[in-house]
């Protein structure tokens, strides 16, 4: 086969379901695969096992893929365009992207493809967000890496808070959930209070978007070390709703503060965390 047949017989195998013919014809066993965003199938996967766990899981995702063209470059080398659609539960990616994809092949199988979005708003687009996707069986009864764990607080930061995707509470956290933190759940003006289970989070995370609905977490700095991730963040946003019971000031605020998250298998199981109650008041009274 010549290196485009190779890249039309990947996608004859992944449209058919034939995920062993893509293993055993199409991808070097030392594969590398990247894919763009800060969703549940972004980064890079490394070796056929695991970029094979990355195809069956794709088809969940409810989008149509048309190539538009291909081209080739140097001996080994391809770029390919395709024309992204789609929809899941009711939400459409609209209007659809172009995006490429860079092929190396190496003896007639593919050893690496990086993906390239130009439209950075659809990168984190609901569609690509699959908070309803499960884990691969036995992924997460294995032990998390630290990098594992870094990519948790940032689902929590992006997809819950910034982008206030509640579905993805119930995949990145553990039922037993706990959050001790400054204000109530509800956003009321007790000092400090616990945040229980899941359902509480996305009350609190509700209601401080409801109070700030342009709010957006920074990640400043993160460390990780052994089962807890600790990070630095700042939020932002314009004072739209009742929030420590004032109403709407359209102040903007500017308040930073620091999040130490426990992990169990891949999973938040607790944290604490504390910021400038003070200084977030001080802003929001305009003085």
């Amino acid at each position: 086969m010549s290196n485009k047949d190779v890249v039309h017989k990947m996608y004859e195998y992944f449209f058919s379901g034939n995920l062993e013919g893509v293993r055993r014809e199409v991808f070097a066993e030392d594969i590398r695969w990247t894919m763009p965003g800060r969703h549940a199938l972004s980064g890079t996967k490394s070796g056929v096992d695991e970029v094979i766990d990355y195809f069956g899981q794709v088809p969940r995702l409810g989008f149509n893929l048309e190539m538009v063209a291909l081209y080739e470059f140097g001996e080994n080398e391809l770029m390919e365009v395709h024309r992204v659609s789609g929809e899941r539960d009711g939400k459409k990616l609209d209007p659809p992207i172009y995006a490429c994809a860079y092929h190396r092949l190496r003896d007639g199988k593919i050893a690496e493809c990086e993906i390239f979005v130009a439209e950075q708003h659809y990168i984190d687009h609901y569609i690509w967000a699959i908070a309803d996707l499960k884990p691969i069986p036995g992924r997460l009864a294995q032990p998390s890496s630290l990098e594992d764990n870094k990519a948790v607080l940032r689902r929590h930061f992006e997809e819950v808070l910034n982008h206030g995707y509640l579905d993805v509470v119930d995949e990145i956290y553990t039922e037993s959930y706990v959050l001790d933190a400054p204000v109530q759940t509800d956003g009321s003006t007790a000092a400090k209070g616990l945040t229980k289970g899941r359902e509480g989070l996305k009350r609190r995370a509700t209601a401080f978007r409801a109070a700030f609905p342009d709010i957006h977490f920074t990640i400043n700095d993160m460390v990780a070390e052994g089962d807890k991730v600790t990070v630095h963040y700042t939020f932002r946003g314009t004072h739209h709703g009742e929030f420590l019971g004032m109403p709407p000031t359209k102040k903007k605020i500017d308040v930073s503060g620091i999040l130490i998250a426990h992990l169990v298998n891949g999973q938040i199981a607790s944290a604490w965390s504390v910021f400038d109650t003070g200084q977030l008041t001080k802003q929001l009274q305009g003085s």
